[in-house]
């Protein structure tokens, strides 16, 4: 079942990198395998990540009402938005939180590559 979410992820990830636009399809992919892993784990105890389903819901939630000002502010798309909720129902309630720290980190460093790559850098920071 993982392998279909890291799969569902790299096609959005690939999809957003070409069009600049996440598609609804794998999100939603993403919340019926989300919930169906969560299900899952009520009646099997061998997945490799056990997550109850109130932690799944309540990381979808969580990731939801967190990224929705961040998509407000012009931080995210609201397809980034959307797809980092969906993955809150795959991780739990206290990994979503981990997770779009991480993900808020790594996207600044990427725009400070690319506007080193582009040659910006210096007079962004003289701007600042």
């Amino acid at each position: 079942m993982n392998l279909f979410i890291i799969g569902l992820v790299t096609y959005a990830a690939f999809f957003d990198l070409m069009y600049c636009k996440i598609p609804n399809k794998s999100i939603i992919a993403i919340l019926i395998l989300g919930l169906t892993q969560a299900t899952l784990n009520i009646t099997e105890t061998h997945n490799l990540i056990p997550v109850p389903l109130f932690q799944t819901l309540l990381g979808f939630a969580v990731g939801l009402f967190i990224c929705i000002p961040f998509y407000a502010l012009g931080m995210f798309g609201a397809g980034d938005a959307k797809l980092l909720a969906s993955l809150g129902i795959i991780i739990g309630y206290p990994n979503i939180i981990h997770l779009i720290a991480i993900t808020l980190v790594f996207s600044g460093l990427i725009c400070l590559l690319r506007l080193a790559c582009s040659g910006e850098l210096l007079p962004f920071i003289k701007r600042w």
